[in-house]
């Protein structure tokens, strides 16, 4: 910090202890988060990375590691981001599974696909796989692929909607896997309603939809059957959504583009 450095990436890539051994990664996590906690202190913004989706990862290493994520938002400078294991072209995961690959279709951003493909470019992809590696999956033994997508899905979102309220509802209920699939059971029972909005051609997650059925959830049903600080999390969800007095000042009343200047920004 004293040499001016503002930023740091930290490849954490699991919050598993034993995965940091079967990838031969070999971080120490409880030295990684003195590495964080010291950079955040002395004011240096960084990104905690990691990575779900391994082959030889399973539901409890899944669960660490989304853990870790969830936790590195009690750091103000700190910004966690979560990919699922992309097989890229000439990396040591690629060259041990390239004869294992699937093509699934569910992709990982790590490799900057757009959201959808036509049919020429599918089959293109199929007809080349060792051109367009990233498009493939390296299978899963121990965990649904589908299943580890929208894990990341969720807890990338609940980060970008929200800060203190992940984190809240990770320290009462002590098993985030166990709340995200309640969460998914509340959205197969919910009867929808006359307000909801349409998401047309956004995904779920990164649309305000989820922000708001969250917050539903966490009030009629975490806060009822499942929280061990009720209170504590009700107030919490109240005012992560309460709107900011006096801080939201238009800075443009119209325009005809969209810069840096007129993206609304969480202040």
């Amino acid at each position: 910090a004293q040499a001016g450095c503002t930023g740091i990436f930290f490849g954490i890539e699991t919050g598993s202890q034993r995965l940091q051994t079967v990838i031969n990664k070999k971080l120490d996590l409880s030295e990684s988060w003195q590495r964080i906690e010291a950079a955040d202190r002395h004011g240096i913004q960084t990104t905690v990375a990691l990575i779900a989706g391994f082959p030889e990862e399973t539901v409890d290493d899944l669960r660490d590691t989304i853990h870790f994520f969830i936790d590195s938002l009690r750091y103000d400078r700190a910004e966690p981001q979560m990919s699922l294991l992309a097989p890229l072209a000439a990396t040591p995961v690629y060259d041990q599974h390239k004869h294992q690959l699937v093509f699934d279709q569910i992709y990982s951003d790590i490799s900057h696909q757009s959201w959808q493909q036509d049919p020429v470019e599918i089959e293109m992809i199929k007809t080349y796989p060792d051109i367009f590696p990233n498009f493939y999956a390296i299978p899963t033994t121990l965990l649904d692929r589908s299943y580890v997508k929208e894990v990341i899905d969720f807890v990338t979102y609940l980060a970008t909607w929200f800060r203190w309220l992940p984190v809240a509802v990770l320290q009462d209920s002590g098993d985030l896997l166990k709340v995200f699939e309640r969460w998914q059971r509340w959205r197969v029972e919910r009867k929808a309603s006359a307000t909801d909005e349409d998401t047309g051609w956004t995904p779920y997650y990164s649309h305000r939809r989820f922000h708001n059925e969250f917050l539903e959830f966490v009030e009629t049903c975490y806060v009822p059957g499942m929280a061990t600080a009720p209170a504590v999390i009700l107030a919490i969800a109240q005012t992560e959504n309460a709107p900011a007095r006096e801080q939201r000042k238009p800075v443009a009343q119209e325009t005809n583009r969209l810069d840096d200047t007129v993206v609304p920004y969480k202040l």
